[in-house]
């Protein structure tokens, strides 16, 4: 029983898909389908929120006991049947808002090690309020580090560097940002750094050998562009 992900290529917001599996608890329960837009909690963003036959989907995982499936949780299973068609809405908001945080993250990790060679990224987290990208460095910034890095922020959204998505052999799916390395990631993101509109850094820590850049994106009004795509 697997789930073809269709949010790795598609920028749909809504589908049709079949239902495999209910597994009702309390008024509520979980729903595997064949096909999904919902992107899962994972990779450090949030999942996406919508609904699914007209019920409320309350969170969305990769399940643990079914390689493959991913385990849509909803508020109530009420008029759902499996292997019956349903159409899948996803919260257009919410998600870009978490593209934009997710793209914004893999810039900074990009920037960060293009500027200082030596560093390299080992972790992110693109929740709102929350983002920040750590890097393994061991090494001493330079004064006025920020600001470089602001201005290289700046600089990559004016050019507008598109985002590229691609399945490799082993079936992982890759991001790059213009000509960055390629990063493997199962998350969403902007069709190019013009979406971003206004990233900014929220602050700077170092300690032993991690740094940990913080970050956030502003309001989705303020983007260059109007769609988002995934990524």
């Amino acid at each position: 029983m697997k789930t073809e992900r269709l949010y790795y290529f598609s920028d749909a917001l809504t589908a049709r898909a079949k239902v495999l599996k209910l597994e009702p608890d309390g008024e509520g329960g979980s729903i595997i389908l064949d096909r999904t837009i919902f992107v899962p909690q994972g990779g450090g963003q949030p999942a996406d929120a919508g609904s699914i036959g007209g019920v409320i989907v309350t969170q969305v995982k990769a399940s643990k006991d079914i390689p493959g499936a991913i385990v849509h949780t909803a508020a109530s299973l009420e008029g759902l049947s499996e292997e019956t068609e349903v159409e899948l809405h996803v919260d257009d908001v919410r998600r870009q808002r978490h593209s934009r945080l997710h793209t914004g993250g893999h810039l900074i990790a990009a920037l960060i090690e293009e500027l200082l060679p030596e560093a390299k990224a080992c972790g992110g987290h693109h929740w709102p309020g929350e983002g920040r990208v750590e890097f393994l460095f061991g090494g001493i910034l330079a004064d006025r580090f920020e600001s470089s890095v602001t201005a290289a922020i700046a600089n990559a959204i004016r050019s507008d560097l598109p985002i590229r998505r691609t399945l490799a052999a082993d079936g992982e799916r890759y991001v790059q940002i213009g000509n960055y390395p390629p990063l493997r990631c199962g998350g969403t993101h902007c069709q190019s750094l013009g979406y971003l509109g206004h990233l900014a850094i929220r602050g700077i820590n170092q300690k032993k050998d991690r740094l940990r850049i913080g970050y956030h994106v502003a309001d989705p009004q303020l983007a260059t562009h109007s769609n988002l795509n995934e990524g």
